[in-house]
């Protein structure tokens, strides 16, 4: 050492410079260290043309590896494969790691794998050296995934296939993978959560540059279904149900295939995809287009241009053509069949661009990719059905996730878990004993309107998320209930869980959540079913059809349910009514009695659950109906071995309790104060206030949750009609809004009908309409008053105001809702506080609020004798219901209006003739009625219309030219033929076939 330091003492010149740098060396060692080990990490790559030496990252790689034997274990193939590239050692210096993923069978005796490399080779070079190497072996390489490739499958085996489907340009595995890691959620994380799955994911080529394909997005959509039917037969999975999984162009092909296998349901296999199907998860779709204008230029001259201008907007905005078509297609064919949950981005995306090199990169400026209207907008439902996510990403990341407890996965598994628990059962069921081919088509026939179509609607109101749940949980007792006869979760689970056949009575007055405690109820049951149950269910609502409101009504949509998917019981209806439809739709209520109790009796189902909602809002028949059903469902018609359960909600209407009985239990529903607080801050946060405002309408109506679901509701549609909501006007109308419901609805209609005339003509069509009208027919029906003179059916179209769903909800948004486009009461009591307590009697001057309806009519009538029918709104409803709107024939002798009128339309001229020759196809829907037939006899034989001879008789009427009601020798009807017996006192009539 001496020495060492002698000679740098001699050799100042030179020594202490290289100390120095020997100095800095190490110190720069020690500094940089981790950026060294980062390089150690990176190989070096040489341009063969240049020479040029850069610095590649090794990356994961994903491999798919077919004509794999079935039976090879993970462990086996593993080894295979590590075997492969001991022995090739210019395999093992390009790959680090290898690891086997998952071994899908597929077929009887081949199966699928998947493994991840670790390289920093590019994939080409990868598959051909492990082709090379693996010469011995039958095994297939691909990168690139196309077509069905499986993920992930139960070995116990799956219940569902969730099936996912990558976006424009997207890889069938990259699509998923998360951002920060090399997780993939499809194949790390939802086999965690749902180990009873199959995970399928379809691949297909839709890369931007040097693209040859001129596939449309309807050609890849078909080739999807093609695929995926091929896949689920080959290993004869083809009755499991599906899950889809779409990502932006994804969630289109999914629409496509299953608008496709809707439309072609001759073929089976098809029919089977689309009744397979229990959701969609939409991530971004575009379902109204992309915006991108920058992928135009991309593709510009290429074969595929024309898949991207149908897949983005217009300079307007505006949906392509193709766009329009798939929208429309999938409303039509799928809509009432699907739950569908959306997702959209919140985050700008950075825009593709081309680079001076010719390659693509997202260096672009930034933009929202696909808006919320766009992503949202699928068609399949309601507004207020609408299950809508934003997510705090861009486009692609709505499908990368860096956690499974954490950020949007776990939103994503609590809709998925929904969604197998409820979707799957019902979807199994439909392949349970399937009908025939013929027996279906019979049986498409006697289901209309579709029994689950009102349920599914908008008309119907749907729980709020965690309302309810007290019902399904460990005993408790609800604050300020009386326990002794109020609903408590013991009495639920007594009635669902008892192994006898039970009756259950829930009864609470107007607005208290009936309905949605009875949709609540259908809900867990449907996730709680067994394989050999059947739960049935009839909502009676305001919002059917008056016609259809009656017992008659339910048993059929019961019967259709039951006899479903089973032939036995498909089979209990006699050919005269499973063939003929207008058989089923007027057969009587002892005859619909008789089938539906035998089908109950039977030993199909080992348990039965009937859900029927509102007894008390139909009349006809219902006292026979229940009385029926609680023989049939309790006890005492019990059958050995199974278990009918009826579950019935109903206002305290003594008519029903009568019926009812003591015999069977019957409880109140009280409001769960929790329920009606949640109900309010979901209400109150769709209202367009400041956050202030919000919190005090919350405080305000929190501290009174004694009220009805119904009296908020109304409250809060009083708030939102405020032009200007100041604090104090907020706090004024909720404290100036009446406690009475009743009272409440009396302050709106005075102040509605103070505004407009029309909006009291509006509601008096509401309330006497005999089925619920469309915008289109109310905007005639309000433009036709005892006060209005028109002398052609021109002049009344100039007088005729504009009907929208704003005006509606602007003007009567407190007492009204549209729903399907058609006007409705926002809840039954409304309807009842209009029959009872007649707050529009005196509206009128000339006329009864009856009445006004029967005015219209005939006005219209009158006004387009000589116009061509076919094109007029109003005149299907004026034709057909008339007559219905006037009781008796005093009703007419003592209005001077209507009197004129009746006698226009009846009197006989060539223009009348005409006109009811253009009312043929209303009038063939009629049953064999002699209400209208009654009340018009008795005008002509007392000599109440004026013009007609005073000793008319039966021998005269032909001489009416009523061609579509009369004939000589009696009256037909509907192929029927009624004999009637006059006289001046009274009128007898009778039918006979």
């Amino acid at each position: 050492m001496s020495r060492l330091f002698d000679i740098a003492g001699t050799q100042q010149g030179w020594a202490w410079p290289f100390l120095l740098s020997a100095a800095v060396a190490l110190f720069t060692v020690v500094l940089f260290r981790p950026l060294f080990a980062k390089l150690s990490k990176l190989e070096q790559e040489i341009n063969l043309h240049t020479g040029k030496v850069t610095l590649k990252s090794k990356r994961e790689l994903s491999i798919r590896i077919s004509e794999v034997p079935a039976g090879t274990s993970l462990d086996t193939l593993s080894n295979n494969l590590k075997s492969t590239v001991v022995e090739d050692p210019a395999l093992g210096e390009i790959l680090d790691t290898l690891v086997v993923r998952s071994v899908i069978p597929i077929r009887t005796h081949i199966a699928c794998a998947t493994v991840t490399v670790r390289t920093s080779v590019h994939e080409d070079e990868v598959i051909r050296r492990l082709k090379e190497a693996s010469k011995k072996v039958p095994y297939r390489y691909d990168c690139e995934f196309y077509d069905i490739t499986p993920l992930y499958e139960d070995t116990k085996g799956a219940k569902v296939d969730v099936v996912a489907v990558p976006g424009l340009a997207g890889h069938a595995i990259g699509s998923w993978k998360s951002p920060s890691s090399n997780d993939i959620w499809l194949r790390d994380y939802l086999p965690a959560d749902f180990p009873n799955i199959r995970v399928l994911l379809y691949g297909y080529d839709t890369t931007l540059l040097k693209n040859d394909s001129k596939q449309s997005i309807e050609d890849m959509g078909h080739s999807f279904l093609e695929s995926l039917k091929a896949f689920r037969l080959s290993n004869n999975t083809h009755h499991r149900p599906i899950i889809f999984i779409g990502h932006s162009l994804g969630g289109l092909l999914v629409k496509e295939a299953l608008v496709y296998a809707r439309k072609k349901t001759a073929d089976r296999t098809n029919s089977e995809v689309f009744k397979a199907c229990c959701g969609l998860f939409f991530f971004g779709v575009p379902n109204l287009g992309l915006r991108n204008e920058q992928l135009k230029a991309i593709v510009g001259g290429q074969p595929n241009q024309n898949l991207i201008r149908d897949l983005l907007v217009d300079s307007d905005s505006e949906p392509s053509a193709f766009l329009k078509r798939i929208s429309n297609d999938f409303s039509d064919h799928c809509k009432g069949h699907y739950r569908v949950v959306s997702f959209f981005e919140r985050q700008h995306s950075s825009i593709v661009q081309r680079q001076a090199d010719g390659t693509l990169r997202k260096n672009g400026p930034k933009m929202l990719m696909v808006t919320e209207k766009s992503a949202t907008n699928t068609g399949l439902t309601a507004v207020p059905d609408e299950d809508n996510i934003a997510f705090n990403t861009d486009h692609s990341g709505l499908v990368k996730y860096d956690s499974s407890r954490q950020g949007c996965y776990p939103i994503v598994r609590g809709r998925l878990e929904t969604l197998i628990r409820e979707g799957v059962p019902r979807v199994t069921k439909q392949f349970q004993y399937n009908l025939t081919n013929e027996q279906r088509r019979l049986w498409n026939n006697l289901n209309n309107p579709p029994y689950s179509s009102f349920r599914n609607s908008g008309a119907l109101s749907k729980p709020e998320e965690g309302t309810l749940n007290w019902l399904i949980q460990d005993s408790i007792n609800l604050d300020g209930c009386d326990d002794n006869s109020s609903l408590q979760p013991d009495d639920f689970a007594s009635w669902r869980d008892s192994s006898k056949s039970k009756c259950l009575l829930i009864t609470a007055p107007p607005g208290s959540g009936k309905s949605v405690l009875s949709n609540f109820v259908l809900r867990h049951l449907e996730g709680k079913i067994t394989e050999n149950a059947k739960i049935i269910y009839y909502f009676c609502n305001i919002r059917n059809d008056v016609a259809s409101r009656n017992a008659t009504s339910i048993l059929r949509a019961l019967i259709i349910q039951l006899c479903e998917t089973q032939q036995r019981l498909f089979q209990t209806l006699p050919s005269k009514i499973s063939d003929d439809t207008s058989q089923f739709s007027s057969a009587s209520l002892d005859t619909l009695l008789y089938y539906f109790e035998k089908m109950i009796r039977g030993d199909t189902y080992a348990q039965i659950y009937c859900v029927i909602d509102g007894l008390d809002v139909y009349h006809d028949g219902m006292d026979q109906l229940l009385s029926s059903l609680i023989r049939v469902f309790s006890a005492h018609g019990e059958v050995s071995g199974l278990t009918r359960k009826l579950f019935c909600t109903s206002r305290p209407n003594p008519r029903i309790l009568d019926a009812w009985g003591r015999e069977s239990p019957r409880r109140t529903l009280c409001c769960n104060p929790e329920d009606v607080k949640t109900f309010i801050h979901s209400r109150v946060a769709s209202l367009n206030f400041s956050d202030d405002s919000k919190k005090m309408v919350v405080q305000l109506l929190s501290g009174r949750v004694e009220h009805t679901f119904i009296w908020i509701e109304v409250v809060l549609r009083k708030l939102k009609d405020l032009d200007f909501p100041s604090p104090n006007l907020v706090k004024d109308t909720i404290q100036n809004s009446s406690e009475d419901l009743y009272d409440l609805y009396t302050d709106l209609v005075q102040a509605a009908t103070q505004k407009s005339r029309y909006n009291t003509r509006l509601l008096v069509w509401v309330v006497y309409a005999k089925r619920p009208l469309e915008l289109d027919e109310l905007a005639v029906g309000i433009t036709l008053g005892p006060e209005d003179i028109y002398r052609s059916y021109d002049e009344m179209l100039t007088a005729k105001p504009s009907v929208t769903p704003e005006q509606i909800y602007r003007s009567l948004g407190t007492l009204l809702d549209i729903v399907a486009g058609k006007v409705y009461f926002i809840h039954q009591s409304a309807e009842d506080f209009f029959k009872q307590k007649q707050p529009l009697q005196g509206a009128f001057s000339h006329i009864s609020p009856r009445l006004f309806p029967a005015y219209a009519c005939m006005a219209y009538l009158n006004l387009i004798k000589t116009r061509n029918k076919s094109q007029l709104p109003f005149f299907a409803y004026a034709s057909r219901f008339w007559q219905y709107h006037i009781q008796t024939a005093n009703d007419i002798k003592d209005n001077i209006p209507l009197k004129k009128l009746v006698q226009r339309i009846v009197s006989p001229s060539p223009e009348n003739t005409k006109l009811w020759s253009d009312c043929g196809y209303s009038l063939q829907h009629f049953d064999t009625n002699t209400h209208m037939i009654k009340w018009l006899v008795e005008l002509f034989l007392d000599g109440g219309i004026d013009g007609l001879p005073h000793d008319f008789g039966i021998d005269d009427l032909p001489k009416l030219h009523y061609h579509i009601l009369w004939s000589r020798g009696g009256i037909k009807l509907n192929g029927r033929k009624t004999t009637v017996e006059l006289s001046r006192e009274t009128a007898k009539y009778t039918g006979f076939p």
